[in-house]
């Protein structure tokens, strides 16, 4: 009778466990994907040189690019071209997933005050 009560409570236990695990997982509130289109609006993010991934997330959560600060970092960090992200101004649609925010940051259209060089000019 003994173990059968320890059997129950370590399965009770288990299935707890797992359901917390599961519902950390789900991520952190993230926008859809969206068509982005010439209506679309648009806000400018000055990403400072030596910015640290965390302050990007944060700077793009009150920008109002995206839905919160830990949903860009996740996918960040998951992207190894987030390395890449250049600083400098960047123009970025409002209300957009991370990734596309991630996507938005590597585009290099999107970055009004760059100088492009073309070879052999």
């Amino acid at each position: 009778m003994r173990r059968l009560f320890l059997a129950a409570l370590l399965i009770v236990s288990l299935t707890f466990s797992l359901h917390l695990i599961r519902s950390q997982n789900r991520g952190a509130p993230d926008f859809p994907e969206m068509q982005i289109s010439s209506q679309t609006q648009e806000v400018t993010v000055e990403i400072a040189p030596g910015s640290t991934g965390s302050d990007i997330a944060g700077l793009l959560f009150e920008s109002g690019v995206v839905k919160s600060a830990t949903a860009f970092f996740r996918v960040a960090v998951g992207d190894a071209r987030s390395a890449k992200i250049a600083p400098g101004a960047h123009r970025l649609a409002l209300q957009i997933s991370a990734k596309q925010a991630l996507d938005q940051l590597l585009d290099a259209k999107r970055m009004p005050d760059l100088l492009v060089v073309t070879e052999g000019a």
